[in-house]
């Protein structure tokens, strides 16, 4: 057989123990490795991937997509850790050399060495996948650290996939098939990276990007609530642990005049080994709340740690002991402890709401926690059906359904909807319920508001709607709102909503690209590079983020950076958006071929779904090319398909030279503004 090789994702799995465990219990072994392989063959090829190879209890497998691979090796580990089946997996991107049916290669062996380093539950990858997944929100990482393997000449950075569920290697515990230490050399190593990435981190964020000395201005009643431990028996209760950290936040950010920093990026911090007092550098907090759950059956322990985020020193502890169904009060007693010792003042109308008990039915509550932040949206779906079957007053569960499917019509391009009206109404019959069982669901309110915003177009319903949410939770940063006010041409508001997320949220580079964008349309370009700079340290995975820092490139007309950013965005996350303005990019420098190209491309996936507004942003490339009717004629497909980036009409700066046809403004009002945009 001739010899063939190729560029693929490479997924390394091995069962850990499995020589031990066949000299202790040879049938267990032998149940183990066939669950194995059960498991594996039923699961590769629905992601694309290819079972190459086993090596006794290894199996070696390959991807076309890093994004399948991290998919599949997802739902790899969840079937693993149901059967009980002790796996570790590792992942990198490279050369595969296949010959005499058998895969050799680099890309092979630090794939292998990769997994060596990791623990049972967990998924490892190199920053090569890493690369891969930077603008996918579904994803959450964190680094481990550099390492020295063996026969691999440079140190490679390693990073550990923190969903719910997933194991991570404790920092002093990792082993694996590395390099013998050189006189402790490689530890000094890693301690002298991470050492300076916190302290250069620090220092950016201190100042915005600039040169000031002056320090930072962090709030005495700032707080970031770390992911709780897992210290269940079986530690299989990460999605309760991780529940409890999440519903003590959800109250905390009821209480006005708290400054909380947002779950997305505490949970950053999942399983790291930073001390606190760094965390809450990082973070810009000063005060810490972390803990840990041992749940047994319907026995119950959580312990909690206050911590000063300026010392590292710990104010005070509390352990809770007692039945399940006393989890509601342990939570708001906790959030009160925490009001008291940051000196807020908790109002009677909050206080009723941290008491209130969202269900009396516990296995309902606890298949509502592990559903709320499941990877896949139908196990979240399947999870609260059930939930909700068990507590048909169980306002939260019909919330997230809701939330569910407005993120499927938004994101899922293969998506059809023959009736959006009728899908709509589904969606806004979900948030009707949540509602009418709990009036104080913020996010209920939040999931309206963009229904008014994407689809509705009724733009003060969705003023009122998020001033709701905020009002329920003045502690909360909802950055949603921040860019509803950017799109209605509010830019002195949307600053001040902006700057109020990204001093709670100094890693949410989203919001940091939100400011950004706000600056540049008030003309403040110097602060909007400071805030472009901020959001490239803090290295966002998320879609959404990435397609606005395309969208702000171009306003900005650099071009060239536009499309290297463009060019490192994979393959299957090329959402309308980011094709949009990259035939933008391209126009502008003269490569015509490449415009065509994706003209063709979006008329294609505007025929076949309105998800993600092709029509829209081919109206934006023909009216750069000064082609009038042409963008109109879009438009009014975006407008007749109602496209969600229509939102954006009034304040679009590529659409500009259309600002001067009388079929402008009547568009702008079909739309719902009241006040045309100036010429």
């Amino acid at each position: 057989m001739s010899e063939i090789r190729k560029l693929a994702t490479i997924v390394f799995a091995d069962i850990a123990g499995y020589t031990s465990l066949m000299q202790k219990d040879e049938d267990q072994a032998l149940d183990f490795l066939n669950q194995f392989k059960e498991i594996l063959e039923s699961n590769t090829s629905r992601h694309g991937g290819q079972l190459v190879q086993y090596f006794g209890d290894a199996c070696l497998l390959t991807f076309e997509s890093s994004t399948q691979a991290v998919k599949c090796a997802l739902e790899l580990q969840h079937a693993f850790r149901t059967s009980g089946i002790p796996v570790r997996i590792g992942m990198h991107l490279g050369e595969v050399v296949f010959k005499n049916n058998n895969a050799f290669g680099d890309g092979v062996n630090i794939a292998s060495r990769i997994e060596s380093l990791g623990v049972p539950g967990s998924i490892l990858l190199s920053k090569q996948i890493r690369n891969q997944m930077r603008n996918k929100s579904d994803f959450h990482l964190v680094s481990l650290g550099s390492f020295d393997f063996k026969n691999v000449d440079e140190s490679m950075e390693i990073f550990a996939l923190s969903n719910p569920g997933l194991a991570i290697p404790k920092a002093g515990e990792i082993t694996g098939k590395l390099q013998p230490a050189k006189s402790g050399s490689s530890l000094l190593k890693i301690i002298g990276v991470i050492a300076g990435l916190a302290i250069v981190s620090y220092f950016l964020l201190a100042t915005n990007g600039t040169n000031q000395e002056e320090p930072v201005n962090i709030s005495a009643q700032s707080i970031a609530v770390l992911p709780f431990a897992d210290m269940s028996p079986e530690k299989d209760q990460e999605y309760f642990s991780d529940g409890m950290m999440e519903e003590i936040l959800n109250h905390l950010v009821k209480i006005e005049g708290l400054l909380v920093s947002s779950r997305t990026s505490s949970m950053t911090y999942k399983g790291s080994s930073k001390k606190a007092a760094e965390i809450a550098r990082e973070l810009g907090v000063a005060n810490i709340l972390e803990g840990s759950v041992r749940k047994a059956g319907d026995q119950l322990r959580i312990t909690v740690q206050f911590i000063d985020g300026t010392t590292d020193k710990h104010l005070w502890s509390e352990t809770y002991d007692g039945a399940l169904d006393n989890v509601f009060a342990i939570q708001s007693d906790i959030a009160r402890k925490v009001a008291q010792e940051l000196r807020a003042q908790i109002s009677p109308e909050v206080e009723e709401r941290i008491e209130q008990v969202p269900t009396e039915n516990m296995v309902a509550y606890s298949l509502y926690l592990e559903g709320r932040n499941a990877f896949r949206l139908d196990v979240s779906d399947s999870l609260m059906l059930e939930a909700i079957r068990l507590d048909p007053d169980f306002g939260e569960a019909y919330g997230i359904l809701a939330r569910n499917k407005l993120y499927q019509i938004i994101f899922s391009r293969g998506m059809i909807v023959s009736n959006l009206e009728e899908y709509l109404q589904e969606v806004n019959g979900l948030l009707d319920k949540s509602l009418s069982l709990n009036p104080h669901n913020a996010d209920a309110y939040i999931h309206k508001g963009a229904i008014n915003l994407w689809f509705e177009w009724d733009f003060e319903k969705a003023r009122s709607q998020y001033e709701e949410a905020l009002r329920l939770n003045p502690s909360f940063n909802y950055i949603a709102y921040a860019e509803f006010l950017l799109a209605m041409g509010d830019f002195e508001e949307a600053l001040q909503e902006s700057k109020r997320n990204t001093s709670a949220n100094r890693s949410s580079s989203y919001g940091w690209v939100i400011e950004a964008m706000t600056d540049h349309f008030l003309g403040e370009h110097k602060r909007a590079e400071e805030a472009i700079a901020i959001a490239k340290i803090t290295s966002s995975e998320d879609t959404l983020t990435n397609s606005n820092f395309l969208r702000l490139l171009i306003y900005q007309g650099r071009y060239e950076e536009m499309l290297v950013s463009y060019s490192a965005i994979p393959a299957d996350d090329l959402y309308p958006r980011a094709m949009g303005f990259a035939a933008l990019a391209y126009y502008h420098t003269g490569r015509q071929s490449e415009v065509d190209r994706i003209i063709e491309t979006l008329k294609q996936q505007s025929n076949e779904s309105p998800i993600g507004s092709p029509a829209y942003h081919l109206a934006m490339i023909y009216a750069q090319m000064r082609k009038v009717d042409l963008a109109f004629e879009w438009l009014d497909k975006a407008h007749q398909d109602r496209e969600i980036e229509m939102y954006w009409l009034k304040v679009e700066p590529p659409l500009e030279p259309l600002h001067g046809d009388p079929r402008w403004t009547e568009l702008l009002f079909k739309v719902g503004f009241e006040v045309p945009v100036k010429g």
